[in-house]
């Protein structure tokens, strides 16, 4: 149950971290 928790959140700020990477 955590990792479902825990994995959703994850992914967006992983995603979130990638684009913001190539944008700087």
């Amino acid at each position: 149950a955590w990792n479902t928790i825990v994995a959703q959140p994850w992914t967006i700020m992983s995603i979130g971290l990638r684009d913001w990477a190539h944008r700087s």
